[in-house]
């Protein structure tokens, strides 16, 4: 379990669902708003980063921003699940550099080969 992915939600059901998920075969901790998950990515030096775009207060284009933003963070990957499917927020997310796209709900199956995909063509550790 060398790969560690912060998972960052608002939705308590997603949170449970993507750790139970992902936790055998990398650690993983989850953040239920993007600004503690800002302060979660400084400890716990994630590989990846699972991130949801509808968030109140700070949203995922805005946490994904200051990551990007960031010279320690700006090479860790960034996968993005919504609900919404919409074009544009589609092509806005590709636009900032997220990895790969996601749309809730999601099949248990269809995270974990993204997930995989995505430490397939990153993996720098």
């Amino acid at each position: 379990m060398d790969k560690k992915i912060l998972i960052i939600d608002d939705d308590k059901m997603i949170l449970k669902l993507a750790d139970y998920v992902l936790k055998d075969e990398y650690e993983v901790k989850c953040a239920s708003s993007g600004i503690d998950g800002i302060d979660m990515i400084q400890d716990f030096e994630p590989d990846l980063i699972m991130l949801d775009i509808e968030m109140p207060m700070m949203n995922g284009f805005e946490v994904m921003s200051l990551v990007k933003q960031n010279k320690k963070w700006n090479r860790i990957p960034i996968l993005m699940f919504t609900s919404s499917a919409d074009r544009e927020t589609v092509l806005k997310a590709k636009r900032l550099g997220v990895n790969d796209y996601i749309v809730k709900p999601f099949l248990p199956e269809k995270l974990l080969e993204s997930v995989e995909k995505t430490f397939g063509r990153n993996a720098h550790k």
